[in-house]
Order: structure tokens, then C-alpha cells, then sequence
């Protein structure tokens, strides 16, 4: 993929595989969902965003230190130019995810946040439904926790209690937020 005439063909990759990184290249996403998640340490993950089917990422958007792209579910994307890309378009809307999620992160009810991270996803990736939205990203607890900054312990006991209070169900590894919610 060097020099300025290449071909971009689909490529697939697996849950959790992390995207090779260019600061020359994006990826324009086809089918599944990617992060881009930024780490000081070992312990700590910061999510930057989160980008799904029709929309385009790479690491050239981040000056964090150690910016990687990790899929969290099967992908198929092919790396395009940054040069035919919008580029005001596409740092503003990667700013506008990480004010978004550094905004639910401060947040301080564990159940605020949850729901917040949810009810964004639902505007991003929803789909409706009589009852409400299902979001079909595929984010563990851990995911949901790093997220959110909160520990995967906490967010497994508040998506107990979410449920039993009929805010949310799941429905084949897809939550969907119910309409007493919003």
C-alpha cells in the first residue's frame, strides 16, 4: 500500500484483531464496528470513539500516545488515501465522539453513565423497534467499562439493575434500550 497507486481491496478481520496503522491511510468501514482506544498503561484504556458501517477512521486523527484501532467485531474495511477524504469532516466528527464519551465519563452516576453511553450509541447505531432501540455493537462489559471509565465489576451489577427495572433487555447479544428510558 505505498506509493500513490494503489488499489484498495476489502479486507476482513476478526474480533479484537487491531487495524494496521499509516498516518497515510484511513480505513473506510463496510460491515462491523472498530474503536480507536488510546492506553498510558497496561491497565488503563481510553475510548476515543467508536465507528461503524459507511464511516471512515485511522490514526492520523489522534495525537494520543499509542492510538490503535481495535475491532470489536468481525470487520470487513479497505484502507483508502486521507488525501480523498473530507478531513474538516472527519476530525469533527471524531472530536465530536471523544467530548461525547469524555462527557459521559464525567458523569457521576454509574447508571447516568450507562444509560448515556447506550442512548449515544442508539443515535449512532441504533435500530428501532416496537419496544425500543436495539444497538448491535458488540461491546462486552469491559468494553462498556473502559468506556465509560468505570470498572467491569460496577457496570455488570448496574446492567442487573437496568434490567430489572425494564430500562433495558438483551436480545441475542444486542441490548436494546426500551422506550420508558428515553
Amino acid at each position: 500500500m505505498t506509493g500513490e497507486r494503489w488499489v484498495a481491496k476489502r479486507l476482513t478481520f476478526g474480533k479484537r484483531d487491531l487495524l494496521p496503522c499509516d498516518r497515510r491511510l484511513a480505513w473506510e468501514i463496510e460491515s462491523g464496528y472498530v474503536r480507536a482506544i488510546a492506553s498510558s498503561d497496561r491497565e488503563t484504556i481510553k475510548v476515543l470513539g467508536i465507528w461503524g458501517p459507511r464511516e471512515s477512521i485511522g490514526t492520523f486523527v489522534s495525537q494520543a500516545h499509542a492510538c490503535q484501532l481495535e475491532c470489536l467485531s468481525k470487520l470487513e474495511a479497505k484502507p483508502i488515501s486521507i488525501q480523498s477524504l473530507n478531513m474538516n469532516a472527519l476530525l469533527k466528527g471524531y472530536i465530536e465522539q471523544t467530548e461525547t464519551l469524555l462527557g459521559i465519563a464525567r458523569e457521576r452516576h454509574l447508571s447516568a453513565k450507562i444509560v448515556k453511553l447506550f442512548s449515544w450509541l442508539s443515535h449512532r447505531f441504533g435500530t428501532p423497534l416496537e419496544s425500543g432501540i436495539r444497538i448491535d455493537v458488540p461491546l462486552t462489559h469491559q468494553d462498556l467499562a473502559e468506556a465509560i471509565g468505570a470498572s467491569r465489576e460496577a457496570v455488570t451489577r448496574e446492567l442487573r439493575v437496568l434490567e430489572q427495572s425494564h430500562s433495558i433487555e438483551w436480545q441475542n447479544r444486542s441490548v436494546i434500550l426500551l422506550k420508558s428510558v428515553f
